[in-house]
């Protein structure tokens, strides 16, 4: 797929053309466009309504790129667009610093104004904005501690701003406020905006939602009313024996979920078929599974009735409402991208997100025999337990594991101080032994170290972790848990739970795996590793147990 493909921009010149790393086209005749250079220049062409263009101007149509001052060489990272597609279009650019613009008609006030030439936006000195996610009329930044900030009008409560209005303000606020609530002390790692909702994913694997629930697209079981506070969407857990949601995408009233096996979750509208799923014209307030296929990325806009995904194996797929009618179930495409469904069978005809120039190019470079050059990530992993280039032997069961000295003492906070005392010593040792730990757990850890990979099975997962707090490896620990969430079952919970409840770093991983066999509790309570729980993680269980039977009454 070319940056030419998209009509606003197939009149440039070839040779402007390659200087451009970045392009959102936008509007509902795929008519306005923003350009990001690769000297730093940011441009717009196109059909300048309500300043979306980003500049004062006479003449409301640009067939050639024009310069935007207020952005050029500020080191803009991403472009990210929001409003009602035709006219009350808003545009964003947040930068590398941290600061973020914004220009064009504005939802964050009752005069509706317009902006032309872009305003910083001001929050919080030290938010550091990951991403920014837009509906029709809202906005949401997901910051890089993993906080959510909204902003916009809150006509539908998808602000979720609980605290700040006694009634839902159908103008909101114009300036971003933090979400609490559920997700208050929750790490969100993914946003997504519908039209008037908003949902996020949590490093749990939970999905939390918000706002207009109409069409059922806050998953929540039904439809009809809203909710201007965040709820989570329990029914993945409950129906489909906990699942780990790895991916989230909202459109215009529903929503796509994969989970961490490639299966496809979706709930909310499916009046154009949009859901995959038997019945049309039904709406869905319950997730439900899109059966057969197995998916590794998912699309999805707030401004469309259609969604997109693609497999494991790079096909992409789409369904819903499209520019020649609707089609009822996944249906293979010739596109290469999930940005190339949009451009070729969306009735409106705007990128889901910016395309960027390894895109443009990709097609050109398939085409050609390239060498990729080696990684540092690759040379490491080929010189882990290579026995012709090491200088240290680690012993387990009479078995050396070959590694570095440097790369330990670098990367293991256990490693560090053995190394380190052989170096004030004057004392460079070239084996260590080990003999609480088993061989699999020592090289799974140091092959770690070495590649930032570990694809282990549970058992060994949960000897890891308690091999993690034994080192003080903090970032070991992190991916240890995120193994044991996406493969616990209720035969095993029990277990972990016991261990969990005795290391104090594993605080967040104790509470999941309590809240998993709450939620799994008869099959918990006649397993082998409940009976050798204390009073201490009895009482607990019991009261979570209690309280929510009573919940449920």
């Amino acid at each position: 797929m070319n940056f030419q493909d998209w009509e606003i921009l197939n009149h440039l010149s070839e040779k402007f053309l390659a200087t451009v790393e970045m392009a959102l086209v936008f509007g509902d005749d795929n008519d306005r466009a923003i350009l990001l250079t690769s000297d730093d220049r940011v441009l717009s062409l196109g059909r300048n309504c309500y300043g979306c263009l980003g500049f004062d101007s006479i003449d409301i149509y640009h067939q050639l790129p024009k310069e935007i001052p207020t952005l050029c060489k500020k080191g803009v990272k991403e472009l990210v667009v929001g409003g009602d597609i035709r006219w009350h279009i808003f545009l964003f650019a947040y930068l590398d610093s941290g600061k973020f613009y914004w220009w064009g008609y504005t939802p964050f006030s009752s005069d509706s104004a317009f902006v032309s030439i872009p305003e910083q936006i001001w929050i919080n000195s030290n938010i550091r904005v990951r991403t920014i996610a837009c509906g029709a009329w809202h906005c949401a930044i997901l910051s890089e501690d993993g906080k959510v900030f909204t902003w916009g009008q809150n006509k539908f409560g998808q602000l979720g701003h609980t605290n700040c209005f006694s009634i839902r303000d159908t103008f909101g606020t114009d300036t971003p406020s933090r979400v609490e609530g559920i997700i208050e002390d929750q790490t969100v790692i993914s946003i997504s905006c519908g039209n008037d909702f908003t949902v996020v994913l949590l490093d749990n694997g939970k999905v939390v939602t918000w706002g207009n629930n109409k069409e059922g697209q806050l998953g929540l079981g039904g439809w009809g009313s809203t909710s201007d506070s965040p709820v989570e969407v329990s029914s993945l857990q409950v129906y489909y024996d906990y699942v780990f949601i790895e991916k989230i995408a909202a459109g215009r009233c529903h929503v796509l979920a994969l989970s961490n096996t490639g299966t496809l979750y979706v709930w909310g509208s499916n009046y154009y078929h949009q859901l995959g799923v038997s019945y049309p014209f039904r709406d869905y307030g319950c997730p439900v599974e899109v059966n057969n296929l197995r998916f590794s990325n998912i699309g999805a806009s707030y401004r469309h009735n259609i969604s997109v995904a693609q497999s494991r194996s790079g096909k992409v797929y789409m369904w819903g409402q499209t520019e020649k009618g609707i089609l009822t179930e996944p249906t293979e495409t010739e596109c290469k991208s999930i940005n190339e469904v949009f451009l070729s069978f969306a009735v409106r005809k705007t990128m889901m997100r910016p395309m960027r120039r390894l895109e443009n190019l990709s097609n050109e470079s398939s085409e050609l025999e390239t060498v990729q050059p080696t990684t540092v990530v690759e040379t490491l992993e080929k010189e882990f337990n290579n026995p012709d280039n090491s200088n240290l032997k680690i012993i387990v069961d009479d078995r050396a594991i070959h590694v570095h000295r440097d790369i330990l003492a670098m990367r293991s906070p256990y490693f560090n101080v053995i190394i380190s005392r052989w170096m004030e010593n004057n004392e460079p040792h070239s084996m260590i032994p080990i003999e609480k730990q088993s061989y699999a757990a020592v090289e799974a850890y140091l092959k770690f170290l070495y590649t930032d990979k570990l694809d282990v099975d549970l058992n060994l997962a949960v000897d890891l972790l308690q091999l993690a707090d034994e080192y003080g490896d903090d970032n070991f620990r992190f991916h240890c848990e995120k193994i044991i969430k996406r493969k616990i079952t209720s035969d095993t919970v029990a277990d972990i739970l016991a261990l969990t409840s005795k290391l104090e770093k594993s605080k967040n991983l104790n509470a999941f795996c309590l809240d998993f066999a709450l939620q799994h509790a008869t099959e918990v309570i006649s397993s082998p590793g409940f009976e050798t729980w204390d009073s201490d993680l009895l009482k607990k269980f019991m009261k979570g147990y209690v309280t929510i039977k009573g919940n449920c009454q």
